[in-house]
């Protein structure tokens, strides 16, 4: 009723997918998150589509329970996973995002064999599980929201002088992809009419498989954080579309990460137009300086110890200190 305090879900879906209409609207590959896909993270007011979206508060202070929708979640999720335990039995929980590029900001998650570069090994594991071919086409996997600049992409592989296979992922993108190609058959029939672009859709992958198609292909469009993560241990060539935020925000981040990687101007240009920072032409990929400048930057990081290593590492030093 009017007046009663509550906090606001954010894991809002299309409400009309499998996942939504079962309850797991986190789960849903169309999903509406307030602060991430929409205006919301910090607005003092708000509209939801549900009431079911809404959650009693109690008497909680409303800045304490608005962390619970969130953050609270995850630790909750985390917490389950362990169970059942003892009332009095410790638990220690990690929040391992990807903040860990620089020395002493926690490091990055690095697991053995992580550096495993074989292109070749990669491909043909791929072809053993989903049957990908194994040819000399460029290989570009497609992982992302709805980039401003897909329409131009698509063009400049159709137009390429070597035959690209795009390998578009389960969801998003995949709605995307066949939206512009849709598009494009009705508008310019010949758009692709040498055939150098070919399109095959691939289901989500368990993270081992999703790693060995990071490494079977020559360029990786990525989003979000943990595909970046991974996309850099592969050390192949990527573009990261980086979460969208309505003030911008997203822009210095990017600048900064680009900043780190050394990118070469094409490269900076080219994540500009893919997140819709620049009005420019989307530039032509140079597979070999992006390649080579990515595995330089993989280099840098693994020069500096692993998240697991300094936390393992701070344990110590607290044991040493209690003695």
């Amino acid at each position: 009723s009017l007046g009663e305090r509550r906090v606001a879900y954010p894991w809002i879906g299309c409400g009309e997918c499998g996942a939504c209409k079962s309850g797991d609207e986190n789960f849903c590959l169309k999903g509406r998150s307030l602060g991430v896909f929409q205006n919301g993270g910090y607005a003092t007011h708000v509209l939801v589509p549900e009431p079911r979206h809404l959650l009693e508060i109690g008497n909680l202070d409303p800045a304490l329970a608005a962390t619970y929708a969130c953050s609270g979640v995850t630790v909750f999720s985390a917490v389950n996973k362990v169970m059942p335990l003892e009332p009095d039995e410790p638990i220690v929980l990690v929040g391992a995002g990807s903040a860990g590029f620089t020395a002493g900001a926690g490091g990055l998650i690095r697991e053995a064999g992580v550096a495993d570069d074989s292109a070749a090994f990669a491909r043909a594991d791929l072809q053993n599980r989903h049957g990908a071919t194994a040819n000399t086409e460029r290989r570009i996997s497609l992982f992302c929201y709805e980039p401003p600049a897909l329409a131009q992409l698509l063009g400049q592989l159709a137009c390429a002088q070597e035959p690209s296979q795009l390998i578009v992922m389960q969801g998003r993108a995949q709605v995307a992809v066949r939206a512009e190609v849709l598009r494009k058959n009705g508008l310019f029939p010949l758009w692709n009419m040498r055939s150098m672009l070919s399109i095959q859709e691939q289901n989500l992958l368990p993270q081992p498989q999703y790693d060995a198609l990071l490494r079977s292909c020559d360029l990786n469009f990525v989003r979000g954080e943990d595909s970046l993560v991974r996309a850099i241990w592969a050390g192949r060539a990527f573009v990261w579309q980086i979460y969208p935020q309505s003030d911008d925000a997203h822009a210095a981040k990017l600048e900064a990460f680009l900043d780190w990687l050394a990118a070469p101007p094409d490269w900076r240009e080219f994540h500009r137009v893919w997140n819709g920072l620049s009005e420019a032409a989307l530039p032509t990929v140079d597979l070999a300086g992006w390649t080579s400048c990515a595995q330089a930057a993989r280099e840098r990081l693994f020069a500096q110890p692993d998240l697991v290593t300094q936390l393992l590492d701070f344990v110590e030093e607290k044991r040493n200190l209690a003695v």
